[in-house]
């Protein structure tokens, strides 16, 4: 008997053996090593809890971690970097803004494909992290444009990064995550188990019941209060527009805004106290952003100031809900036909390309 399970066991080690050096990429070299990013899902998840029209979306990256319609990074023009409002969870493949963009460029006749780089909960402290350690793994993933959308996380998280870091700091968990990297068995496990893994990250969203903004007086915000924690993030905006321009892309940096809070006509509309504080503070971090962006010569789009977004675009305080992305690609669609058309995307930006936009 125990020579039969003996070599049960021996049978069934060869195989997984013979299966990882097949379906693995131990051998094949080209993989992410011990970055850490969602990367072959394909999910199923029911977002009625979230969403009040419901129902079942498909939620998809690719084997590199790219959510998109692309068959293959090379075909990707503008790549999309941000976080869960880029990511977009909780819409189909194709509601996010990011797609809705691209099919805004194709109804145009103008055949631009837009990847997303979108990882929930990270600010620019982690998309350095993924332009440093991610995205460059990614074979012929050479964009002509990177669009950054950020502002909101950084705005609100502690100066902390170290829940943006996308490489495992100790020798076990850089083990770990090259083995979840290269083993066709992980992988597999990993794919079964999608299910259990969106529930994990709807503890990312809070879902609200939509009802108007009121007028509210403007809380007084303290620049000053706020010097370091804006001085590095400007460090790292400039970091971010490197990093693109070293990559031989255009940077495109567009600042956010919430749904909880907004301003009109020189009016401050608040959910609540807390919202319009945020709110406030959020615009200190826009400026701050359109600051160094300008230093630089980059595109600077303040989406947060022109964009016309209410309440019932969004299903809670920051991500949109699918209409609220359609406005939100149409509005980058109505900036960024220009620097593109007529496809002028051979790596040599228009000359109006590196001007501040409005």
């Amino acid at each position: 008997m125990k020579k039969i399970v003996g070599w049960n066991a021996a049978i069934l080690l060869v195989g997984l053996l013979g299966g990882e050096l097949i379906f693995g990429s131990w051998l094949k070299g080209g993989g992410l090593g011990t970055v850490h990013v969602p990367r072959d899902l394909n999910l199923q998840h029911d977002v009625s809890e979230i969403r009040p029209d419901g129902g079942i979306v498909r939620y998809s990256r690719d084997r590199w971690g790219l959510r998109g319609s692309h068959q293959s990074a090379a075909a990707i023009d503008i790549l999309a970097i941000g976080g869960s409002t880029t990511d977009e969870l909780y819409s189909d493949d194709s509601e996010t803004w990011t797609f809705q963009l691209e099919q805004k460029f194709r109804q145009a006749g103008i055949p631009i494909t837009v990847g997303n780089a979108g990882i929930n909960g990270h600010s620019t402290i982690g998309h350095i992290y993924s332009l440093e350690n991610w995205l460059l793994r990614v074979p012929n993933l050479q964009p002509k444009i990177i669009l950054f959308y950020i502002g909101i996380n950084d705005a609100v998280l502690p100066a902390d990064g170290s829940y943006d870091a996308i490489v495992p700091a100790n020798g076990w968990g850089k083990f770990r995550r090259y083995a979840i990297n290269n083993s066709a068995v992980i992988r597999l496990i990993r794919v079964v188990r999608g299910s259990i893994l969106a529930s994990e990250l709807r503890l990312a969203y809070r879902a609200w019941a939509p009802t108007p903004l009121k007028p509210v007086a403007p809380p007084a915000i303290h620049r000053k209060l706020y010097i370091k924690r804006l001085s590095t993030y400007r460090q790292r905006v400039l970091r971010l527009i490197q990093l693109a321009v070293e990559r031989g892309a255009t940077p495109i940096l567009v600042t956010q805004r919430r749904g909880d809070a907004h301003s009109r006509n020189g009016i401050l509309f608040a959910r609540s106290a807390e919202a319009a504080k945020v709110h406030e503070l959020q615009r200190l971090f826009n400026q701050e952003m359109l600051s160094a962006c300008r230093s630089k010569g980059a595109v600077c789009v303040d989406l947060a100031s022109e964009i016309n977004l209410t309440y019932q675009d969004f299903f809670d305080s920051m991500h949109t809900n699918p209409a609220g992305s359609e406005k939100i690609a149409e509005y980058l669609f109505s900036v960024l036909k220009p620097l593109t058309a007529p496809v002028n995307l051979d790596g040599k930006p228009h000359a109006d390309s590196r001007s501040s936009h409005r």
